[in-house]
This record gives C-alpha cells, sequence and structure tokens, in this order.
C-alpha cells in the first residue's frame, strides 16, 4: 500500500487540479481558473504543480522592474530607429 507521501501515478482527479489551481493560484480570476483546469486535465498531480509552480516563476520575471521604464515616452525611440537605419539616397 502506498504511504501519503507519494504522488500515485496516473491523472490527477478534477478535484485534486482545482485544490491545486486555487493552491498555487488564489488570484486567479474564475475563468482563468477554469482554462488552467481544462489544460491539466489528464496530467499527473506533480506535473500540474510544477506547470503552475513554473507559470508563477515566468510571471514574477515578467513584472515591470521601473514604472519610468513603461511611462517613458516612445518618441524617442523613433528617433533611434530612424539613427539605427539611415535612408540611403539614391
Amino acid at each position: 500500500m502506498a504511504s501519503q507521501s507519494e504522488t500515485p501515478k496516473g491523472p490527477a482527479t478534477a478535484a485534486q487540479i482545482e485544490f491545486l489551481i486555487e493552491e498555487e493560484l488564489p488570484s486567479a480570476s474564475d475563468s482563468d481558473k477554469r482554462l488552467w483546469a481544462e489544460e491539466l486535465e489528464g496530467l499527473s498531480l506533480q506535473s500540474a504543480r510544477e506547470i503552475l509552480q513554473l507559470k508563477q516563476s515566468l510571471n514574477s520575471l515578467e513584472r515591470p522592474a521601473e514604472p519610468s521604464e513603461t511611462n517613458r515616452s516612445h518618441e524617442g525611440d523613433r528617433t533611434v530607429e530612424i539613427d539605427r537605419f539611415p535612408r540611403q539616397d539614391t
């Protein structure tokens, strides 16, 4: 008989996936939680957990470091592009 610390092989149940999503993505919207449940269906509990933890890690990398970087004007970007690729007169 398997101990409780072992993860059974085979796909996780819908209830296990729902519990895991609540645990790993507590602030996600209901629609996002439903989408994740659909995507994780058929996976083992361990695989589903690893995917959700990876999602959390990637989300933390995507957050902007400084508000000033996200609020800067794109006016300078066009100038840089023009300077980087000057027109050739014919």
